[in-house]
């Protein structure tokens, strides 16, 4: 898939594409129900298939959401879409000026001008332009007029509740990580890259490192322990337990942390990238009487996340300052 960041010269390039806009924040089943109509239509047509997305998330520069709240960073985002067959990545550079432009004029200067697009994939809800203003009926009507076609596609349900972005925010920030991931697909992900921490975890035989969120932007789940599995660069795939919160057993810290134990060996991670799926929520978080306490529940949690991910029980431990391969995930400031 090419991912360009200058559409100019676009329709030169690639004359007859079908496009699909939008900002795609977690690509959930929705956008892939969507994505595999486009790319399935512009095979039919021999055009070229194009998702155009804006970056940052709008909602960076107008604020009108809680934030952080990102799902997907623009990485996974390419990631997701190139899985599924599409040809070209477009990113728009969301501004202030973007969020001013009318839904007619988005028609005339990206679909028309710019991308020369043959035809339009959208849902039934969709929205563009200045708030959201442009709706299905103006775009079929801006369709006649610039010479593209426009297939709308019903919104997608799971147990009579629409699958949107929104939807999964909300389940995630509630510690519903199940039903965001029926809606996302697959589990949930944070990525980032790996550095020192404070090294508090080793006390009570968990050692710790940390990992600096890639987008400092992106929403991080309720606070609370997760069956997790952890991807990192040079290391493979490693199985495990996730903590996020403030430590309140060790009177809280300012900043919320993401803590990933690796079951069996670990290693030293500094330095690389860790991508880390949220399988299943196994508790909420709380503070315990002492650290003993805590590392007595720690492992109630471990054969809890064991059995969430389908792993055979673990031999018991003999003696704190055990495993390597811890991995905490710092949060924006103030999240």
């Amino acid at each position: 898939m090419l991912t360009t960041k200058r559409l100019n010269g676009f329709r030169r390039r690639h004359p007859r594409s079908i496009v699909a806009f939008g900002v795609f924040d977690g690509v959930h089943r929705g956008h892939q129900a969507l994505v595999r109509s486009l790319v399935s239509r512009a095979r039919r047509a021999g055009a070229e298939s194009a998702v155009i997305t804006f970056d940052p998330h709008p909602q960076a520069v107008l604020r009108r959401a809680p934030w952080p709240m990102v799902l997907t960073t623009l990485r996974e985002k390419e990631r997701l879409l190139a899985g599924m067959g599409v040809g070209i990545l477009g990113v728009i550079r969301f501004t202030a000026a973007t969020a001013r432009q009318g839904p007619e004029a988005f028609s005339e200067r990206i679909l028309h001008r710019t991308l020369a697009a043959a035809g339009v994939v959208c849902g039934a809800d969709c929205g563009f332009g200045r708030g959201r203003a442009g709706d299905l009926a103006l775009l079929r009507r801006l369709g006649k007029r610039h010479g593209f076609s426009v297939t709308a596609l019903r919104l997608r349900s799971l147990a009579g509740a629409k699958v949107s972005s929104t939807a999964i925010r909300r389940a995630l920030l509630a510690g519903g990580l199940t039903a965001a991931n029926r809606m996302l697909g697959r589990p949930y992900r944070l990525s980032g890259a790996v550095v020192r921490g404070e090294g508090i975890g080793r006390a009570i035989g968990y050692p710790t490192a940390n990992l600096r969120l890639t987008d400092r932007s992106q929403l991080i789940p309720a606070d609370g322990v997760y069956a997790a599995a952890a991807h990192i660069s040079g290391a493979g795939r490693r199985l495990g337990m996730l903590y996020i919160g403030r430590r309140p057993t060790f009177r809280g810290r300012p900043e919320r942390r993401v803590e990933f134990h690796a079951f069996g060996a670990g290693g030293n991670w500094y330095g690389r990238r860790a991508e880390i799926d949220l399988v299943r929520r196994i508790r909420p978080d709380r503070a315990f009487p002492t650290a003993a306490a805590l590392a007595r529940q720690i492992a109630r949690d471990g054969r809890a996340a064991r059995r969430a991910l389908g792993l055979p029980a673990a031999r018991p431990r003999s003696s704190a300052g055990g495993s390597r391969g811890h991995i905490a995930i710092d949060s924006p400031p103030g999240a």
